[in-house]
């Protein structure tokens, strides 16, 4: 996701030719990606349907959602102890502010999780579907999926973009962008780094895919799941420009979990995004932030 609204800037490094032919593979790939998916058995279509079986309930998600709200709101009682001995400290870099939230947020909600799946004796299959012998297809669907969404969320972020341009709405990168930009311990980079990579990804789509979305499909139905927490994730990054890209990608991410069965396609997806990302960040130097 480029994060940036002078999109000539982008692409002027690269030459039209190489754009055009680009492009023009990864349309040819989603044509067969397309064409393989609909080849698919009718078995493969009932995976809505199967999230219901998926025994998450009302009182989990309210559970989880009281111990994540807790770990958001002791976030700021630590940094004032922090600042407390040692003052001006976490005001000279934004690492360690992400840090702080890494090691709460994420923490509390995977120690949460396995804490609920162990009271009501849930496994990994039956909570998420995921099932050891389809691990390697399931990571090759969601490379397939990837691929799929790349075009439209590439359109999606470019007509975004052009109208916070044309509103003259300035455009900042999310805090961990940032970080990485600041000159400081190399170390504490490659963490949040890994972070965003592996254990975001991971802690995100077990929360809206494997538990907010068959959750709400009971109630509402899948279509409803789907936009409810599309707008749920994007929403809770608090990135107002990025709000409709990551509304698009995270659309695609339940679509392909409804289809596939699998929490790991929306995680390889996810992780792709954000490796992606990272990689264009690093090349641009700086020039370009990106979305997590």
């Amino acid at each position: 996701m480029l994060q940036n609204t002078n999109l000539e800037n982008i692409l002027s490094p690269i030459p039209k030719i190489s754009l055009a032919c680009f492009i023009l593979l990864i349309t040819l790939v989603n044509i067969i990606l397309l064409v393989r998916f609909n080849r698919k058995s009718a078995d493969s279509r009932n995976f809505p349907a199967m999230l219901n079986l998926r025994l998450w309930s009302v009182k989990d998600s309210l559970f989880l959602t009281l111990v994540l709200t807790t770990s958001i709101l002791a976030q700021p009682l630590i940094a004032a102890v922090i600042n407390y001995f040692q003052p001006g400290l976490l005001s000279k870099t934004l690492i360690l502010p992400i840090l702080i939230h890494i090691i709460l947020f994420h923490g509390s909600a995977i120690t949460t999780i396995i804490y609920i799946m162990r009271y009501r004796e849930k496994g990994w299959g039956g909570s998420f579907g995921f099932i050891p012998g389809s691990f390697l297809r399931h990571i090759r669907q969601g490379i397939a999926f990837y691929i799929l969404t790349i075009p439209v969320i590439l359109l999606i972020t470019v007509v975004s973009y052009e109208l916070l341009s044309l509103f003259q709405l300035e455009v900042q990168p999310q805090n961990v962008i940032a970080a990485l930009n600041e000159p400081c311990c190399l170390t504490l980079k490659v963490f949040v780094i890994f972070a965003a990579v592996i254990i975001a990804p991971i802690i995100e789509e077990i929360i809206f895919r494997g538990i907010a979305l068959p959750l709400i499909a009971k109630h509402f139905g899948i279509k409803s799941a789907i936009v409810l927490t599309s707008l749920l994730f994007a929403t809770v990054h608090f990135h107002l420009p990025s709000f409709i890209p990551l509304f698009a990608l995270a659309a695609a991410m339940s679509i392909a979990y409804t289809y596939s069965g699998s929490i790991i396609v929306p995680i390889v997806m996810h992780m792709l995004f954000n490796i992606v990302n990272i990689a264009i960040l690093i090349m641009a130097s700086g020039r370009i932030a990106a979305v997590f």
